[in-house]
């Protein structure tokens, strides 16, 4: 086996292990059980499994705990965080459901078997999901936009910060991936100093903020509805709604960051 097989054949058997965990806790733990907590232990469950798969995806691949979310400019992306967030919070859910549902006698010893996997998603909820996997693919549209006005630049003086911040034109990077952490979701990602004025590390920016911040509310805020919405014993067919009210939030969110983030300058 080749060196460079090694991380595909890692990312392709963590893809599939914290699922066949879950299902295992549910046959073992939850389907067995009259607790009216399994399904919740089992959903906590699958969510820490589902991060804990990021996390290996970025060291098989050799770019650290980080890795699947590092843009090219060896950056924590706010817009994949985004979206990894609300993966990890509703595919277990969903994943729980069907677990559970598989395993009553009245579905799995019935012809309409695939019943099971009739999980109702509301309206809400997939414009929540839309909205941001939109955002994700205009962030990069808009990153690649400003990394073709930048080509061909050198960086605009050397390291600041120890080491951790260097400039192309207007963009800040890090040197290397090992740079990345969690304070590059608030970083700015451009910043406008006047010709000869000495760069600094870049400061907090407002609206990647008041970005991060909806979306640990608005996908923190659903996570515990799934949760109690697990508790008990009854079957499982539609996931709970979410408002049209936090849909729109979640929509000016998005569009105020994509819009701040494509009229930032690039280039000197």
């Amino acid at each position: 086996m080749s060196k460079r097989s090694i991380p595909i054949v890692l990312i392709l058997v963590w893809l599939f292990l914290p699922y066949a965990m879950a299902y295992w806790w549910i046959v073992k733990h939850v389907a067995a059980t009259t607790t009216d907590h399994g399904r919740q232990i089992a959903y906590v469950l699958s969510v820490v499994l589902c991060a804990v798969t990021l996390v290996t995806f970025g060291w098989a691949v050799g770019r650290g705990k980080w890795g699947v979310l590092i843009d090219d400019n060896n950056r924590v992306s706010l817009s994949k965080f985004q979206a990894a967030v609300w993966m990890c919070f509703v595919f277990p859910a969903v994943l729980v459901a069907v677990a559970w549902n598989t395993l009553q006698p009245r579905v799995g010893d019935s012809p309409d078997f695939l019943k099971a996997f009739d999980i109702g998603i509301p309206s809400g909820l997939l414009i929540a999901l839309g909205i941001s996997a939109t955002s994700l693919v205009a962030a990069g549209f808009i990153k690649q936009d400003k990394a073709n006005q930048v080509q061909g630049l050198d960086n605009s003086g050397p390291p600041v910060d120890s080491g951790e911040w260097t400039y192309l034109g207007n963009i800040a990077v890090h040197p290397s991936f090992k740079n990345a952490g969690s304070s590059d979701l608030y970083l700015a990602e451009t910043v406008n100093l006047p010709a000869g004025q000495n760069r600094t590390a870049p400061p907090p920016d407002y609206n990647r903020m008041q970005q991060l911040y909806l979306t640990f509310i608005t996908a923190g805020g659903y996570a515990f509805i799934l949760f109690r919405w697990l508790h008990g014993a009854g079957s499982l067919s539609n996931l709970p709604a979410v408002s049209d009210t936090v849909a729109g939030l979640i929509m000016l969110s998005h569009g105020a960051y994509l819009v701040g983030k494509a009229t930032a300058k690039a280039t000197p």
